[in-house]
């Protein structure tokens, strides 16, 4: 997991920093690859770690944050959709920065799997 989210610190590099459409895509391909890996684990994780009772719920919540990422994410398009230079595209990748350190210290201290 926190490998996914070193790599997604750096993927997002490439997005950030990026000049040509080719570049962008190549971007959006590598930073597919950690967002996988934390739609996999986070709920295989919640599936192990949480009691039986309970497991629906948790892993239901693990699907939640993904809408709700989403939420968060239109809300900085929307924000960035009068802009006219090439911050208009940048600032959304770089709000994605925001999540990784906090993202990497809960994990850190994350109970570890009975598996």
């Amino acid at each position: 997991m926190m490998a996914a989210l070193a790599l997604l610190t750096g993927t997002l590099f490439i997005l950030f920093f990026a000049r040509t459409l080719e570049v962008l895509v190549v971007g959006q391909l590598l930073v597919g690859l950690p967002l996988g890996v934390f739609q996999t684990l986070t709920t295989q994780y919640a599936a192990e770690v949480c009691p039986t009772p309970l497991r629906h719920i948790l892993t239901a919540w693990v699907n939640l944050s993904w809408v709700f990422g989403q939420f968060i994410s239109a809300g900085a398009l929307r924000g960035c959709l009068s802009r006219t230079d090439e911050w208009e595209y940048r600032i959304p990748y770089a709000l994605q920065w925001i999540w990784p350190v906090p993202l990497i210290i809960g994990t850190w201290f994350a109970p570890e799997s009975p598996w």
